[in-house]
């Protein structure tokens, strides 16, 4: 009988850690989530990096309208 339910758990556990149904959701949702974080913190915090951002759009948007 022990080895039955051994046997059994065994399998079980086996089916689901191969099962990998949901993994490249979760994959997507952390790499998504990363990213949000990372484009918050750059336009909420003042950075030397926001500004060279914000400079660099002011000036695409310029040469776009001087076209």
């Amino acid at each position: 009988m022990f080895n039955r339910v051994y046997s059994q758990l065994k399998l079980l556990f086996t089916e689901f850690r191969d099962d990998q149904r949901g993994v490249t959701a979760i994959e997507y949702v952390l790499i998504l989530s990363v990213v949000a974080i990372m484009i918050i913190s750059i336009f909420v915090t003042d950075t030397e990096l926001q500004s060279s951002l914000i400079n660099l759009f002011k000036r695409l948007t310029d040469t776009i309208d001087s076209a």
